[in-house]
């Protein structure tokens, strides 16, 4: 595994960079692409915020539009992406392993 600290996307963002962040998830995105192989499976953990932002990258809608996603607190989400980065969403946002008293 990859452990990312250094890199410009690991740092938390100044509020109100809405278009700074989503070039930093982009390139985050383009660094997965650089750094596997097709078929690779590939763990990514981190905010809410940044999986609406790579859903966002993937669709391709715009950056205001990337709330429409609701990732929940320690949910898993399951993309499977090609080489053309268009995403099969698997599963968004899934809590199942989470008792309800957990879930927010």
């Amino acid at each position: 595994y990859h452990v990312l600290d250094g890199h410009p996307w690991h740092r938390p963002p100044a509020r109100g960079e809405l278009t700074r962040q989503l070039e930093r998830v982009r390139g985050f995105a383009a660094h997965i692409f650089r750094a596997h192989r097709p078929g690779e499976k590939i763990l990514v953990v981190g905010h809410g915020f940044l999986f609406n932002v790579l859903l966002a990258v993937f669709a391709g809608v715009t950056p205001k539009r990337s709330y429409r996603f609701r990732i929940l607190n320690a949910s898993v989400t399951v993309l499977h992406v090609w080489k053309d980065m268009a995403p099969l969403v698997v599963m968004l946002s899934n809590t199942a392993h989470l008792p309800p008293s957990m879930t927010t």
